[in-house]
């Protein structure tokens, strides 16, 4: 801005200089041509006064030259120049056809001008006609604009001088004044305090812009935040590449499924954080414009890699990538598969049975007498069958967490008494007592849950008891938490199976599981009802003395 305001000021200081020199010249020339014709016409009529009636008129011109510096010609009625001051007349063509003789013989006097463009000069011919018919004719010259420019150079150029000068502080003041009230704008509040109203369209605009730009920075702000709060808190990582494979984000759930360390990654090359093939595979087919997905197994975790391509203006700017912990599911989905094949299994075997009594019977091949004892080992296989699916439905729903359970207030010690009556005889065929400790405890929970809770328990405590030996039921609060315990004595669980008890179809003894029946399911229920209601397990057992399962919900 300051360098304009002194092209400006300068521009305008040297078109003054050259307007006021070229109207100087112009007025000077125009001044001197006036002044030259006026001295041409007074000696002119002053000759021709003093000529009239004089006996030798060239003795009297020869005179009068030498006190002017002015060209005195006299010429005869036909043209013939008689007397030239600065030429010799004999040698001088004739004159008759001059402009300033042909004027003066029709009006008495006569003025031309002529140009020398070889010397840049003007000669003004002023011509009397005399009373004999002669003409008088007296010349002066002067120079042209261009010698009369360069005459007045000089003082141009001095003057110019003391303009560009004079505009150079006009210049510097103007700027210094402008730039400093510029300067000291309130840019939060333009319009206050302008100290030029020619500025006030500009800084209205700026103003309004401040609020746009504020408005749009809150918006950056409040998305900002909602972006760092959704990703700061989601579980699965996120990182965002840009087309160079460099980091541009990546947030901590990301670093902690990585198990990386908690360092600056933002700028650096994605291989930097994982140099998994998996990974990088992904970032590869993504930057081609793939969406892809790979999947890493580590020693105890499973991780899944999604990239997806961002694509503006039909090119690839980058890639967003998910990173999955998806141990839970992958091992969910490998029980989920045990489970199928497992079911398969365990239905086949009461199938395989059912359907051989009754191609044994079909075919005749059974006496009569034995029929009824067939009969009762497909009931029995059937009831087998029928226990088998319902404990299957019950834990597909505890998997699936149905919708359709609907939580009570429950009495423990309530569904204890009513478990004791149901497993009464099978406990007396088994020589097993069984006894209920405790008093009524009380909890907001599934009714039918808590009731396949204890009773699976209590059964599995009565199968697995020897002769003589007891099931105790115990009823009490542990830390204002109900807790149940079912504890028997008998054929106890080694240590190294302890753990495994509670996954589906899982028997320690096969052969004794025949013996005693069962689905197998029984403590997965156990399991899963306890995870349901948000409680835990506790397991103590010793072989050949007992076992202690307690239940903390």
């Amino acid at each position: 801005m300051k360098k304009k305001i002194y092209k400006n000021v300068f521009g305008l200081g040297i078109l003054t200089v050259i307007f006021i020199t070229a109207a100087f010249v112009l007025f000077f020339n125009y001044n001197m041509q006036q002044q030259l014709k006026n001295e041409l016409k007074t000696e002119a009529v002053y000759i021709a006064k003093a000529y009239e009636g004089l006996a030798d008129p060239v003795s009297f011109l020869d005179d009068i030259e030498a006190q002017t510096p002015s060209r005195i010609t006299y010429i005869d009625p036909k043209g013939k120049v008689i007397y030239d001051s600065q030429a010799d007349a004999s040698k001088m063509e004739n004159h008759l056809e001059r402009p300033e003789i042909i004027d003066a013989a029709k009006n008495g006097t006569g003025i031309s001008k002529r140009t020398s463009d070889t010397l840049r000069q003007h000669t003004y011919y002023y011509a009397i006609k005399l009373s004999t018919g002669s003409f008088l004719r007296v010349s002066g010259t002067i120079d042209g604009l261009i010698p009369t420019f360069m005459k007045v150079l000089p003082a141009a150029c001095v003057i110019s001088l003391i303009i560009l000068l004079g505009s150079f502080m006009i210049a510097t003041k103007l700027a210094n004044g402008i730039i400093s009230n510029i300067n000291n704008i309130d840019l939060q509040h333009p319009t206050q305090d302008v100290s030029f109203n020619e500025l006030f369209p500009l800084l209205n605009r700026i103003e309004k812009q401040n609020y746009q730009i504020k408005d749009q920075m809150t918006d950056l702000i409040e998305q900002k935040e909602k972006f760092n709060t959704i990703t700061t808190n989601m579980n699965e990582g996120l990182i965002l590449l840009d087309k160079d494979s460099r980091i541009v984000f990546i947030n901590q759930s990301c670093k902690n499924i990585l198990g990386a360390p908690s360092m600056h990654y933002i700028g650096k090359n994605i291989s930097l954080f994982n140099r998994s093939q998996q990974l990088q595979n992904t970032v590869e087919k993504s930057l081609k414009g793939e969406t892809h997905s790979e999947i890493l197994k580590l020693d105890e975790t499973t991780i899944q890699f999604f990239g997806n391509p961002v694509i503006q203006d039909g090119s690839i700017q980058g890639v967003v990538l998910f990173v999955l912990d998806i141990t839970e599911k992958y091992k969910a989905e490998k029980m989920r598969r045990e489970f199928s094949a497992n079911v398969s299994h365990e239905l086949k075997t009461p199938l395989t049975s059912i359907s051989g009594y009754a191609e044994l019977m079909q075919n005749g091949m059974v006496q009569p007498q034995d029929i009824s004892q067939f009969a009762g080992k497909i009931y029995k296989e059937a009831a087998r069958l029928i226990s088998l699916v319902e404990d299957i439905i019950k834990i597909s729903r505890l998997d699936e967490k149905d919708a359709r359970t609907t939580k009570e207030l429950v009495d423990l010690y309530e569904i204890s008494t009513e478990i004791v009556e149901r497993l009464s005889s099978v406990a007396e065929r088994n020589m097993v007592t069984l006894h209920l400790e405790g008093s009524s405890v009380k909890l907001i929970a599934v009714r039918a849950m808590m009731l396949d809770l204890i009773y699976n328990l209590c059964e599995n405590g009565i199968k697995y008891n020897r002769q003589g030996g007891s099931v105790t039921i115990s009823i009490y609060e542990e830390d204002q938490h109900p807790v149940i315990k079912v504890s028997d004595t008998g054929i106890g669980i080694p240590s190294k199976y302890q753990e495994r008890i509670f996954e589906r179809f899982y028997r320690i003894d096969k052969s004794h599981s025949k013996q005693t029946g069962g689905t197998g399911l029984g403590l997965s229920i156990v399991k899963h009802v306890v995870e349901y209601q948000g409680g835990y397990i506790e397991v103590h057992s010793t072989p050949e003395e007992g076992t202690a399962i307690t239940i903390h919900l």
